[in-house]
């Protein structure tokens, strides 16, 4: 570029001109300043030697005319003066003439240089190779710098078209999964006139030999349109529209994949392309391509990062060693740590659960597998143990091996299926206080599920088990009237039919159904209804039962449409619902259907006032059908503004039997708590008669040790049953009273519970170790605290193989110190992994000795104060050297 000074733009503008339209090197003095100079100078000299600062003395010096004489004869001249002289770099031969301008009232001393005729070639020569190497070394920078690739290609093929003296330079570059070309770069030299066609989504229809020669990754070199191929007429046709004289494309290669090219084209005259030109092209082809890939990988790569930044849910990314070599906002989150402090900490600080060999067994599984998922425990900054569902996939990059792990917390998930255990456990309680036969049965194996106590009283059996076709019917193979078959059409429809059973001699109205049980398995679900006795009910029974197969078959909801408080619409449910015609229930208003008990409640819930109108979302209330039968409706709104326009949407469920069914549920739970207190009130009395009958004859001596043996034995059976009553009645207390938590010592509740087992256990030797003192620790409980202890207490010392028991118990806070971790070890035969996931649920677990109940209860009453209790190993890794219960008690 030529250098100027902004002080005297017309004067710049003047020299620049000259320097432009000739070949020649120019260079202006101004008493004795330089005041401009062309880049062709630097050429000729083969020197850069020239800037701003450049006096005449200096430059005369450097071509070796310093001399005074020479000086001022260059200013006493105001024609042209020519000289010869050598250059002092290359001795070649130089020629220079001066001449002095006046512009206004300056003197202006322009002296211009130039080879001689014979090295005008090589002078040429030298121009393109610096040209060349200063175009090479831009293409070079996309490479390590393509974020701006799209501004930098715009410089590149200016710097292309201008070094080897093109009319136009494009680039073209395939989308559409290569279906279509479109020119994304393009320039044009300045005196060419622009093309108005913008080469966008060209289809290889439209030229058929450059988009084959393009996917084969072919050059086109055509140094007039007489070289193009017979079969491109449509080629040359285009060429010939755009008065282009000689083209050369050259392909550009992402990851050996043909992917666009670079076009050059000359319309002034025609070219002949050197072999050097070509070479060059291509060097420049591999370097853009070499730029679009690296861009292409770098945009995926920050796509990836971003993906893991911003991921909602948790991902890690862990080495060989456990350490913790990246970590996303979420997991952050997750754990309360800042993510420097976690890049400097081992998983192994964060799950326990990992020890070394654990660590390397689950790398030897990731490695087999690639992919692992499993559920385990994070410990948080505060302490807090969060379970987290983790999917961990196994990544090698750059020689180094990874475990990327993508987390989940499940701590609604895990507090979702406790609730759901103890839903289940209420709802068995609730069938077991139905005097009807309930029983579950699996469909594919015909084993019974669960039976409720009515039906285990009718077979006579204490505990469900056997094939439900022996146990019920005393069949040896399934019943001839099995209706498995009928329910897996049914769907989750249900089937009804009579039977009389000859076991029972009783007659049943049997509702079957298939459902999702809590294990979600499939299960056949069956109640039977005793109809013996009444066929007046039973012909009410059977109607009822049909009407509601009917609407069963045909579930939908009513809707209503109301526009302006004007109904425009009702479905053919509605209709059958309320028993009135379309027409007439178009013309209703307000609450028209509703039962006369319930219109004055819903005019208050939907009143309107001069500030504000209610809208209720929904209204559960009874309905009067057109014939006079009161049904039980819910009304589900949703409203809508449109247009000017108010919109109301009325859903109407007919809720008649669900609410009937509640009713009766209520009254079978009250009946079952009436049933409960009868049953701890007369069964102690009974229990406290026997026990002193037994006690009584135990205090004669003369009472023979044979016959001693079975009284003893007969005592602790009472004793377990009066036990057990008295768990049961603590059970329904936790459930059913109001939480009142006082301040209590936990080292007296731990003496006074261990005092207990002492008393019932005699002959055992116990030893307790513990780390508390009396008023050292206080917890918020009541008066169950005791049996809390008595009953993990009571489980150590019962299952203790050794006459001599040692229990140890100690106390640590959270890092909170909200709450007071009781912990308590024994050394007895320990708990398996599979019988620790269900050893506070009784119906879950199905090895558990005696009723049960104990634990359960101890889980309740953790529960009912606030805490947790789980059970881990005492020596970790090694279940059977003793189990250790964990009992989180919040602090007073």
């Amino acid at each position: 570029m030529s250098q100027k000074r902004p002080n005297s733009f017309d004067l710049d503008m003047i020299l620049h001109t000259i320097a432009q339209v000739c070949d020649h090197g120019i260079i202006a003095f101004e008493n004795d300043k330089m005041i401009f100079w062309a880049e062709q100078i630097e050429l000729i000299l083969e020197s850069s030697i020239l800037s701003q600062s450049t006096s005449l003395h200096e430059f005369l010096e450097h071509i070796g005319m310093n001399n005074s004489d020479f000086s001022e004869a260059c200013y006493a001249s105001k024609s042209s003066g020519y000289f010869q002289f050598k250059n002092p770099v290359d001795s070649a031969d130089l020629k220079i003439s001066t001449r002095v301008f006046e512009y206004g009232s300056r003197n202006i001393l322009v002296i211009k240089i130039d080879r001689n005729e014979y090295d005008l070639f090589e002078t040429q020569k030298l121009r393109s190779k610096l040209a060349l190497e200063r175009l090479s070394a831009l293409i070079g920078g996309l490479v390590e710098s393509p974020i701006e690739l799209d501004s930098s290609l715009s410089e590149v093929i200016r710097e292309i078209g201008k070094s080897l003296g093109m009319d136009r330079v494009f680039i073209f570059m395939l989308h559409n999964k290569g279906q279509l070309l479109s020119r994304t770069h393009a320039w044009y030299a300045p005196d060419i006139k622009h093309s108005e066609n913008p080469y966008q989504e060209l289809n290889p229809d439209d030229f058929p030999f450059f988009y084959r020669v393009l996917i084969n990754g072919e050059i086109i070199q055509l140094d007039t349109l007489d070289d193009i191929p017979s079969d491109a007429k449509k080629e040359k046709q285009l060429l010939e529209l755009e008065s282009v004289k000689s083209l050369l494309v050259i392909p550009v290669f992402m990851i050996d994949k043909p992917t666009g090219v670079i076009s050059l084209g000359t319309i002034k005259e025609s070219h002949k392309w050197t072999h050097e030109e070509v070479e060059f092209l291509e060097s420049c082809s591999q370097l853009i391509g070499k730029a679009l890939s690296k861009r292409k990988t770098d945009t995926s790569l920050r796509l990836a990062q971003f993906s893991f930044d911003n991921a909602p849910d948790p991902v890690i990314l862990l080495d060989m060693e456990g350490n913790l070599v990246y970590v996303n906002d979420a997991y952050c989150e997750l754990l309360g740590y800042p993510s420097e402090e976690l890049l400097q900490m081992k998983i192994q600080q964060i799950d326990p659960n990992y020890t070394d060999d654990v660590w390397k067994q689950h790398w030897d599984d990731l490695i087999e597998s690639g992919w692992v998922r499993f559920e385990t425990y994070n410990i948080s900054k505060s302490g807090l143990e969060i379970p987290v569902e983790v999917s961990v996939n196994y990544l090698e990059f750059g020689g180094t091996e990874y475990n990327c792990a993508f987390l989940r917390d499940i701590t609604e998930r895990k507090a979702a299926k406790e609730q759901l255990d103890s839903e289940r456990f209420q709802l068995l309680s609730i069938f077991d206080g139905i005097n009807e036969m309930i029983y579950v049965s699996d469909p594919d194996t015909y084993e019974l599920v669960f039976a409720n106590q009515y039906t285990l009283e009718l077979i006579e059996h204490e505990s469900v088990n056997g094939k439900c076709y022996k146990a019920l019917f005393g069949f040896d193979e399934p019943c001839s009237f099995c209706t498995i078959d009928t329910l897996s059409t049914l769907g989750n429809q249900p089937f009804y039919y009579q039977y009389s059973n000859p076991i029972f001699k009783k007659d049943f109205v049997v509702h079957d159904r298939l459902i999702e049980w809590p294990d979600e398995r499939t299960a056949k679900f069956t109640l039977a209804i005793d109809i013996t006795q009444g066929r007046a009910a039973e012909r009410a029974l059977r109607a009822s039962e049909e009407r509601y197969r009917r609407m069963a078959e045909t579930i939908r909801d009513g809707l209503t449409i109301v526009e302006d408080k004007r109904v425009v619409y009702v479905n053919n449910r509605l209709v059958e619902i309320t028993g009135y015609s379309k027409e007439e229930l178009m013309n209703m208003k307000g609450f028209d259907l509703a039962a006369p008990e319930e219109i004055e409640q819903l005019k208050q819930l939907t009143r309107t006032s001069s500030s504000v109108t209610i809208r209720p979302n929904q209204l559960d209330f009874w309905i009067v059908r057109k014939d006079g039968i009161r049904r039980f409706i819910s009304n589900r709104y949703s409203y809508h503004e449109k247009d000017g326009h108010s919109y109301r949407y009325i859903v109407t469920t007919d809720l008649t039997e669900r609410k009937l069914a509640e009713d009766q549920l209520m009254e079978a739970r009250a009946r079952a708590e009436f049933f409960n207190d009868l049953m701890a009130h007369d069964l102690n009395n009974m229990h406290q008669g026997i026990l002193t009958a037994l006690e009584l004859v135990l205090m004669h001596s003369d009472t023979p040790d044979a016959i001693r043996d079975i009284l003893e034995s007969a005592h602790d059976q009472v004793q377990r049953s009066v036990a057990l009553i008295a768990n049961v009645k603590k059970f329904t207390k936790i459930t059913d009273e109001a939480i009142q938590l006082t301040r209590l010592d936990l080292h007296h509740a731990i003496l006074e519970s261990i005092e207990q087992v002492r008393n019932s256990f005699p002959t055992r030797k116990i030893t307790l170790n513990t780390s508390t003192m009396k008023s050292s620790h206080y917890v918020l409980a009541d008066e169950f605290l005791v049996d809390l202890f008595y009953n993990l207490f009571h489980n150590s010392v019962k299952v203790a193989p050794e006459e001599r028991v040692i229990l140890d118990v100690s106390v640590r806070w959270s890092q909170s110190r909200d709450f007071l971790e009781v912990s308590i070890s024994d050394h007895g035969p320990g708990i398996s992994p599979e019988r620790k996931e269900t050893l506070f649920s009784r119906y879950q677990d199905s090895d558990q000795q005696g009723s049960g109940i104990g634990l359960t209860l101890v889980r309740r009453i953790v529960e009912h104060y606030g805490g947790k209790i789980r059970v881990a190993d005492r020596v970790i890794g090694d279940y059977r050297k003793g189990a250790s219960f964990k009992v989180l008690l919040p602090a007073a």
